[in-house]
Parts: C-alpha cells; structure tokens; sequence
C-alpha cells in the first residue's frame, strides 16, 4: 500500500513537471497587424523633392504575422538609391514602430506613431539625419487613397516648423 501511495505522488509530481514545462502560447496577431498585410506586394512609385521627380518601386513581404519588411529601389539624378525598412505593432507602447535605413544615410531612423479612427491615415514620428549629415525631427504620413494606392509624404522639422521634405505616390502593380 505505502509503495502505491509513494508511486501515486511520483505520478503527479511528474505530471506537474510536464505540465510546467509546457511553452507559453504563441503571441496571436492582433487587429492592427491588417495594416501591415495591407503593404504587402510590389508598388510602383513617383517621388516628389527639390522639384525633382522620379521613378521607384518599393515592394513589401511579411516576416510572420507581426512585421511587414520593405525594400525601395530608385534612381535619384543618376546615382542608384536603396532603402529597407520594417513597421510592425508594439502592443506594449500601443503604436506602430518602424525602421529605415538606405544607401545614402550612415544613421538608422525610428519612428513610432498611430492610426487614425478610419483606418486610412498612419502619422509616425521620430529622428532622422537631415542633408547637412545633422539630426532632425521627421513626421511620415501614409495616406490611403484605396486598397491600391496611397501617398507618403516625409516632413522634416526646420526652424522648429514641420516643413515636406519630399512626398511619393504610390500604385499597387498589378
């Protein structure tokens, strides 16, 4: 009887053992995260600055159901121009974040930002490396027009005013 007794709580100290070392759940993409799937394809783009105008594209791809990473290609005055850039939701800071980083810039810009109430506007904020190699404010706003086609437009703070620094439309390829 003792040896039964003995053996039952084994058991169950075992089974507890199992038990805690099961891994936590997976985090579950949340309603924000449809924004980010919204991106995803190859878009054909029209940059506007210093009354330049100029072909790019810039395509999306998921990494997973969190962050959506993008990569932009363009031709600026004869000089090619690469940029990467990732925007997932932070469900801790409750804001969008975003990274950017290109071929032309020794500094990482972070942005963090929200949503409007209709779902159509995403106004992001942080720092940057302006021209002149200095850090600056910066405020992207992506505007969607429809499922396949939405502005951007980058502002950059100059003389404490937020002032365009270029804007680029953009057309979902078909």
């Amino acid at each position: 009887m003792c040896c039964r007794i003995v053996a039952s709580c084994l058991l169950v100290l075992a089974m507890a053992g199992v038990v805690a070392a099961q891994p936590p759940e997976m985090p579950k993409p949340s309603t924000e995260h449809a924004y980010l799937k919204k991106l995803v394809g190859n878009w054909d783009c029209t940059m506007k600055m210093m009354g330049m105008e100029m072909k790019c594209s810039h395509s999306y791809e998921m990494l997973g159901e969190f962050w959506v990473m993008g990569k932009f290609e363009g031709d600026f005055g004869g000089m090619k121009f690469y940029g990467r850039d990732t925007c997932g939701w932070d469900p801790n800071k409750k804001k969008y974040v975003m990274t950017w980083v290109d071929s032309m810039s020794p500094t990482l810009t972070m942005l963090e930002g929200t949503m409007d109430a209709s779902g159509k506007t995403l106004t992001t904020e942080g720092m940057s490396t302006n021209m002149e190699g200095k850090p600056c404010k910066v405020k992207e706003i992506v505007t969607w027009k429809n499922d396949d086609e939405m502005a951007f437009t980058m502002y950059e703070e100059k003389a404490g005013k937020m002032e365009v620094n270029f804007e680029i439309s953009y057309k979902r390829r078909k």
